[in-house]
Formats: structure tokens, sequence, C-alpha cells
């Protein structure tokens, strides 16, 4: 997705006036902000997770956290005295092996989309200030468990599987 693309997702889609409001988190979406309904409409607010109580100053579809009323089981401390006023690591208050197990998940449920099931090793953390990046490479098999590679029905050289 290019960051023109995010961006436009991240802005407001349905301003309106400002309201306090008591949310409960339903679930997290795909760049890690919150979900949630009032009156009907969906919310999104960032640093949050899943199953809180929260105080939100919403505008729109747009949550501003004000108060966590009741945090989540998985909410730590974050490490960075910046979390929530830089931007970064929007998931810093997400207990490591929670994060782990949800992205795993966000993965499992973008490939099972195309109609790809994989079995996946443990998910492991990358420790602070490496490499945070991953391209997936993958090749879809056929009934037979052949791989199409450049067009050949097995990386074989065209033999039979």
């Amino acid at each position: 997705m290019t960051p023109r693309r995010l961006n436009a997702l991240r802005q407001n889609n349905h301003p309106g006036p400002t309201v306090s409001a008591e949310i409960v988190i339903e679930a997290l979406g795909a760049q890690g902000d919150g979900l949630s309904h009032l009156n009907g409409q969906a919310v999104h607010t960032p640093l949050v997770l899943s199953g809180e109580t929260v105080r939100a100053e919403v505008s729109g579809d747009r949550g501003e956290l004000v108060e966590v009323l009741s945090p989540s089981p998985d909410r730590i401390a974050p490490a960075c005295r910046h979390f929530g006023a830089c931007g970064g690591c929007a998931l810093q208050h997400f207990e490591p092996a929670a994060y782990l197990a949800w992205k795993t998940a966000r993965v499992e449920k973008l490939l099972a989309r195309e109609g790809l099931h994989p079995e996946f090793e443990p998910a492991f953390a990358a420790p602070p200030g490496s490499r945070r990046r991953l391209a997936l490479h993958a090749h879809r098999r056929d009934a037979r468990g052949c791989a199409r590679t450049r067009g050949l029905r097995s990386p074989g050289g065209g033999r039979p599987c």
C-alpha cells in the first residue's frame, strides 16, 4: 500500500462534532488502531487494545484516547518515553507474546483470503533498533503438491513431481 493511500485511509472520513464517549474496543485493525462502534458507526482509535474500555474524544470515524478505564490484560508499559507522541511503534503497549499472536493471525487471515493456508513456524520478535521489515515469497502448489515456478510444472526442469 502506498504512503498516500495509507494516509487517506487514516484520515477522518466522516468529520463531525467531537463527542466524549466511553467505548469498548472490539478488535484491532490492520494498522493497529482499535475498532469499536458508537451509535452504529465504526470508530478507529489508536493506542488501545482489544477488550479495553476507554474514554475517547470521537469525531466522525476517529477516536483520540483520553483515558483507559478498563485495561486489557495484554497492556504493558511501553519501553519508549515518546510512545504515543511520535507516531512510531504503535503497539509498544501490547504484551510481546500477544502481539506476535495477533500479527500471525493477521498474516494467516490475509493469506487465507487468497486461498493459501500454509503452516507457520512460531513467530519471533526483532530486537529494538534492528530491521523490522519482512518480504514473503510463496509458491502456489497444485493438488499434487507441485510448485509452479516460472511456468514449469515443477522446479526440476519440467520433470514430473
